[in-house]
């Protein structure tokens, strides 16, 4: 079963990779151009809240978003999206955890009837479920905690280290209207790129294996079994990875360039997603699905 096991996490994650890939292609193709916009938090609009800005062309007319006629500007949806400032918030830690807890209740309230109304017992035991979860949840984190402090704080500063002109660079056309009062023509890989693939799209694609793995691996009944146990699961994590994936797709639209849009695409997936590809084969992934009984 660690064979059906790798098989589904593999082809899930490499739907889910290729999906990612795809975005990523049709927003850089889109902005070919190499258009970067940001939000202006001081201009001479004091009655507008949202405004952007486009950082190349000190000849633009700053965006009031709150304007009718910029309404359904895609630009402005992209910028001022209420999922978008969630997902990239810090509830990036907890939004990716939803599908698992959904995995954990599914799992104790059918284990938890099957014992009630005498029906066949589980192949798999409580303490091994619970196994496979928190074993999960670590793996998750450590995602997490990977991607936060290397590639983000760490790669941060290695930018600054390599652009240090540029980085402190104090004479731009823009710089009275931003929060931070400072240029921003520095390369900048897209860490939204990094964000969403680390924290989104890979736990939502093994909490999908893990849903799958179990359907297979017990025989369940389509409707009775995948569909009522884990429906919640595919649900949200579907939406997870809908919401997520229209994010990437915005950044490489709007708010980085290609190249910088690539690069953060190439560092998450040298970094996470073909490492996590090659965890499949492990069994530690196989314990992450059977909990302390490993099945071969």
């Amino acid at each position: 079963m660690s064979e059906q096991a790798k098989r589904i996490f593999r082809s899930i994650l490499t739907a889910v990779f290729i999906l990612f890939t795809l975005l990523v292609f049709i927003g850089c193709s889109y902005n070919y151009l190499g258009k970067k916009y940001s939000r202006a938090h001081y201009s001479p609009h004091d009655e507008c809240k949202h405004e952007i800005y486009l950082i190349q062309d000190p000849d633009t007319d700053i965006m009031c978003c709150d304007e009718k006629r910029h309404q359904l500007n895609w630009i402005c949806i992209a910028r001022f999206d209420y999922f978008n400032s969630k997902f990239s918030s810090k509830l990036a830690f907890v939004i990716p955890l939803i599908p698992l807890v959904c995995n954990l209740i599914g799992d104790s309230i059918f284990a938890a009837r099957s014992k009630i109304v005498h029906e066949k017992p589980e192949t798999v035991s409580a303490t091994s479920n619970i196994t496979s979860h928190f074993l999960r949840l670590l793996l998750y984190i450590v995602i997490f905690a990977f991607r936060t402090v290397t590639l983000y704080l760490i790669a941060e500063e290695i930018q600054k280290y390599l652009q240090y002109d540029l980085y402190n660079k104090k004479d731009c056309w823009y710089r009275h209207i931003v929060r931070e009062q400072t240029c921003k023509d520095h390369f900048d890989f897209s860490d939204h790129v990094v964000l969403h693939a680390a924290h989104y799209l890979v736990p939502c694609a093994g909490e999908l294996a893990y849903a799958f793995t179990q359907y297979y691996s017990r025989n369940l009944d389509l409707l009775n079994g995948l569909l009522r146990r884990y429906f919640i699961t595919i649900l949200v994590s579907l939406i997870i990875l809908v919401i997520s994936s229209r994010a990437v797709l915005f950044t490489g639209m709007f708010f980085h360039t290609p190249l910088e849009t690539i690069v953060g695409y190439m560092i998450v997936t040298s970094t996470v997603m073909l490492p996590i590809y090659m965890l499949a084969g492990n069994s530690y992934w196989t314990a992450c699905v059977f909990g302390t009984k490993i099945h071969r």
